[in-house]
């Protein structure tokens, strides 16, 4: 299979570009912090300004002392001469290059939403690996694939070769139950990825959770239950989230490495706690960041939770559904949950009391068990499915913008850069596949065939 290279997406090669300079990167490169959520060409742009504006003001008090005394008094009006003038000028300039730089992202964020409305971007794949690709995430650049018995693997976009391998535990001959038609999974197999620019998390199928610092070190290989159910796994805020079966439980990030043996807590003895852990009512099917710094849970009877930092209950939806809730998104206004037979609701919340009050805004479907959801451009809702496709909904009534057919049994994620202009999925057996919503000349969604 041919990939997708940095020469055939010059923008990213060019966000590489900036983002490592000259600098020569070694197979085990760490992760970066996380990152702005300004784009990376607005934050070279106002770097580069600011340093110019520096440079400049720095140069003239050097060598005229007395003009620097009426630059830092700029407030009170500029000297006359001469070097006023030019002082005058060169602040002109910047503002022109500013609004320049202002109005080029403007072009590019209406043309991200247009080619989202439309169903139009340029698709092939960006990695393909030699085991069963189970789950991605992406962080700016870094492709995290997850496999179903050979580990995680870290890309960078645009490179056939991962830089970082992170080995998982387990055996991946053991085979436990998995909630997809092949009903059974290698317990190694990633059901869930999550990282933040300093840490990996992954859970497993043999209801393990794990976690790694940026040079691969693992910090965490926690068992939470002895009934091998998938595990999923959820970063937020400093603290690692953690869900197996009805087993729940949460880490201070901070204190993972000097953490000795677990320390149970009861939950109400504060959120600041080491860690924490509860046994829920029923079975989970999907862990995701809520409203508010909370978490939210989708049960196998069909009901919702919202979690404090505390594991304490602050919201629960019964019959949110009528099958297992498998999978949920906290949007703007609200969330999104999707269920095992293929429906989808979307959920509006009171502004100032996430969770109380649930009012349904609209209802579609798939004909299958909905496995991820996200957020795309223009708020779209982007929501994955057993029954092969990937579709694209309306925010605020539901109706239907674009569809993409053509993935496996094995669809379960769909990740969005920052500035919605670049989306990864899986699900097409051990290739990721890449849209770029960026470009003029994409193709339509709906009609390729991939």
């Amino acid at each position: 299979m041919q990939l997708l290279s940095a020469g055939a997406l010059p923008s990213w090669h060019v966000s590489a570009q900036l983002s490592l300079g000259t600098r020569s990167v070694a197979s085990t490169t760490p992760l970066r912090h996380p990152r702005s959520r300004q784009s990376w060409r607005e934050t070279a742009a106002a770097a580069s300004a600011a340093a110019a504006l520096c440079g400049h003001l720095q140069a003239r008090c050097r060598s005229h002392s007395s003009r620097c005394g009426r630059l830092r008094c700029r407030s009170e009006g500029l000297g006359q001469g001469p070097e006023a003038e030019e002082d005058s000028t060169f602040l002109a300039e910047l503002r022109k290059r500013g609004e320049q730089i202002r109005e080029k992202e403007q072009r590019r964020d209406e043309r991200i939403c247009r080619n989202w409305q439309e169903g139009q971007a340029m698709v092939g794949a960006v990695a393909a690996a030699d085991d069963w690709v189970r789950r991605v995430a992406l962080l700016g650049n870094d492709l995290f694939v997850g496999t179903a018995s050979t580990g995680v693997r870290r890309y960078r976009l645009g490179e056939p070769e991962p830089r970082q391998r992170f080995e998982v535990s387990g055996d991946p001959r053991t085979m436990v139950p998995a909630f997809h038609p092949g009903e059974v999974d290698p317990e190694t197999s990633v059901t869930s990825l999550a990282c933040d620019g300093r840490y990996l998390a992954a859970g497993l199928a043999g209801s393990r959770a794990q976690l790694w610092d940026s040079d691969g070190t693992l910090l965490l290989d926690a068992l939470l239950s002895q009934e091998p159910s998938p595990c999923f796994v959820c970063l937020l805020e400093g603290m690692l989230y953690a869900v197996s079966g009805q087993s729940l439980r949460r880490w201070r990030l901070d204190c993972i490495i000097s953490l000795g043996a677990e320390k149970v807590i009861d939950p109400q003895e504060g959120e600041e706690a080491e860690m924490a852990k509860i046994m829920l009512s029923c079975c989970v099917h999907c862990l995701a960041p809520g409203p508010g710094g909370s978490i939210a849970l989708g049960f196998e009877d069909g009901s919702v939770e919202l979690r404090s930092r505390s594991l304490s209950l602050l919201s629960r939806r019964v019959a949110a559904h009528p099958a297992a809730v498998s999978a949920a998104c906290c949007t703007d206004s609200g969330l999104v949950t999707g269920d095992a037979q293929g429906r989808v609701v979307s959920w509006g919340f009171e502004a100032n009391s996430p969770g109380e009050s649930w009012e349904i805004r609209w209802r579609s479907r798939h004909q299958a068990r909905v496995t991820a959801i996200n957020v795309g451009g223009g708020g779209s809702i982007v929501t994955g499915a057993l029954d092969g496709t990937l579709r694209v909904w309306k925010p605020d009534s539901g109706q239907g913008l674009f569809q993409v057919p053509g993935h496996k049994i094995w669809f379960g994620s769909i990740c969005i850069d920052d500035n919605d202009g670049i989306m990864v999925t899986d699900g097409r057996d051990n290739a990721v596949y890449i849209y770029d919503f960026r470009q003029e000349d994409g193709e339509s969604l709906s009609e390729i065939d991939l």
